[in-house]
This record gives C-alpha cells, structure tokens and sequence, in this order.
C-alpha cells in the first residue's frame, strides 16, 4: 500500500464517530462459522499488494483519536489456523512473517494460549492483544478474513514494540476457513491451515 492510500486510510477514519474499546476478549475473525470479512486484491503479502484501495470506505474504522499514519506497517504471509468442532470450525490461532517494505522478514506473528502475539527479531520486543473489534472487508465475506482493530494486552518493556498502543489489520486476501458444511462426520476434530495475506498497522 503506497504511502497516498495509508494517508488516506486514517485521513478518512479521524473524522469517524469515535466508538468505545470494549473489554475481554474478542474473536480474532470476527466469527467462528466461516462467516469472515472479506478480502482485497491479489497480492502477494510481501508488499505488493493488489486492488485499489484508494477507493475504499474506511469510514466504519472504530478507531479512537487515530493517527495520520502508524508507527510501523509490515506486511505478513501464513497461515489461519482453524479446528472443526460440532459442526463449525473454530479459530485456533494464526501464524505469519511479518515483511518489512523492502521484502525483508522482521518478525513473527503467532497465537500464544489464544491470545495473538506479535515480535521482532531486531530487539525482540513484542505486543499482545485481547481486546478485537473485527470490521467487514470492503471486498466482502466470502474470500477474505476480517479487518481488525485490536487494543493491546501486553507489550515488552523497551524496543519498536515496547510503547504499542494498538494493533490494526487490514488488506487482508484469503484465509478463510473451509465451508461449513465439510464440518461434520469423519472432519471433526480436523485441523486446518488456510494461508493468507494481510498489513499489520502498530501504534503508540
């Protein structure tokens, strides 16, 4: 995403209604039943992403006082992990490289006891998070997991992630679970990767 369009994203979501942060923990998708947001373009999760965002609606961000523009923006490629369960498959966590601008691995995105996590290798510093509140892709719900805004739990005490305040997801492609109704007989219990693409947004 060019720097023109993530100006934009938060040039659009500064002048929504702002929309309180509720507590506990959020589902990470924003629905266990396949349900998910949609998707945006045909990238490749290193950078070059596909689509015109320049055009979308990000005017349903429940984002509180956002910035002009993060503090850090990578890219990420891996996988959404799902497990079938009594006829639904349930997120069970995620896993993904986060990509720096140039193509460069930085970090890890992974699921520690269902709560998401997100580290560096530079400094291994690290922010966690608990609180989500999911937003349809403009694209849809059959292709893409949701957007995300997530508040932090915890952070690590010094590093590039030691004063995050919250985490956004965006430009997601793909990831999605299974259909539904391959969720039965002999699937149960299954455990499924679906690979994805999506933009971590981090903010102090």
């Amino acid at each position: 995403m060019q720097k023109s369009v993530l100006a934009l994203l938060f040039a659009v979501i500064s002048t929504a209604i702002a929309v309180p942060v509720p507590g506990g923990q959020g589902d990470w998708n924003g629905g266990n039943d396949g349900n998910q947001g949609g998707g945006n373009g045909n990238g490749d999760g290193y950078g070059n992403q596909g689509g015109d965002n320049g055009n979308q609606d990000y005017s349903n961000w429940p984002l509180v006082n956002p910035p002009k523009q993060p503090k850090l923006s990578y890219d990420a490629q891996g996988v959404q992990i799902y497990k079938c369960n009594n006829g639904n498959w349930g997120l069970l966590g995620a896993e993904a490289d986060l990509f720096d601008k140039d193509g460069n691995a930085v970090g890890y995105h992974f699921f520690e006891n269902g709560v998401p996590h997100w580290t560096l290798f530079s400094d291994n510093s690290f922010v966690s998070s608990r609180t989500v509140i999911p937003t349809p892709s403009p694209n849809g719900a059959d292709n893409s997991i949701a957007w995300l805004f997530a508040v932090k739990d915890k952070t690590s005490e010094q590093g590039e992630f030691g004063d995050i305040k919250w985490v956004a997801r965006v430009d997601t492609e793909q990831g999605v679970p299974p259909e539904k109704e391959a969720c039965k007989g002999d699937w149960e219990g299954t455990v499924v990767k679906s690979p994805y693409f999506a933009r971590y947004l981090f903010q102090n």
